[in-house]
Order: structure tokens, then C-alpha cells, then sequence
């Protein structure tokens, strides 16, 4: 079973193949330095289940940070309040804490940013 047919006929997710196939490189980019020098490909049994649901919400956590804008700083007469952003970001994108709980819970987590 190849990446998005488990996206969606088991976690259920609801994103397109086409904005799955742009989204799940970056993803597993992602995924893949916390995981360090383990390789996913080699992945079998309750390991390749966990990888394959911390990738399927890492997708979801980045198409859902792409879709919203938040709101950074604002401005009233000479008041400026700036937001610190609080995601974890692993080479510049945001790391879902559901993916990361789903590998640390799996252990498989070979190193930490």
C-alpha cells in the first residue's frame, strides 16, 4: 500500500492525492531528520505503521500551517505586540507534535533538533 492510498483509506485523511503527492516530500523530509540515520524504507511491521501515521499528520499539520495565516504582530497608535511563532520547525518547516509523539511513542526517534 503506497503513502496516500493509507492516508486515506486508513487515517482517513481528507486532502487530495495531488496536494498529498506536493505536501508528503516536505513531510517526510521532515520525519526523516528525527528519524537519523534510520532509513524509513527499511521500515516493517508496528514501525512502518507508526511512520506511516507520524507522516500522515505531518502532512495534514503542513497543509493546514500553509492554508491559515496567523496573525504575527499588531500595531494600535505607538503599541506594537509581536506573537512568537511556538512551533518546532525542522529545517524551516513546522514539525506537528502529533507526528512526533506518534515516533518518540514508537521509538524511533534516532535523534533530537
Amino acid at each position: 500500500m503506497d503513502n496516500y492510498a493509507y492516508y486515506k483509506e486508513v487515517y482517513g485523511g481528507a486532502l487530495t492525492e495531488g496536494a498529498f503527492n506536493r505536501l508528503s516530500p516536505a513531510s517526510a523530509a521532515v520525519l526523516s531528520v528525527l528519524l537519523y540515520p534510520a532509513d524509513p524504507s527499511s521500515f516493517t511491521g508496528d514501525a512502518l505503521s507508526a511512520y506511516r501515521d507520524a507522516l500522515c499528520r505531518q502532512v495534514d499539520y503542513q497543509s493546514a500551517k500553509n492554508s491559515t495565516r496567523s496573525v504575527s504582530r499588531e500595531t494600535l497608535g505607538d503599541c506594537t505586540q509581536v506573537y512568537r511563532d511556538t512551533d518546532i520547525h525542522v529545517s524551516g518547516a513546522p514539525l506537528s507534535p502529533d507526528a512526533l509523539l506518534i515516533l518518540q511513542s514508537a521509538h524511533l526517534i534516532c535523534r533530537w533538533i
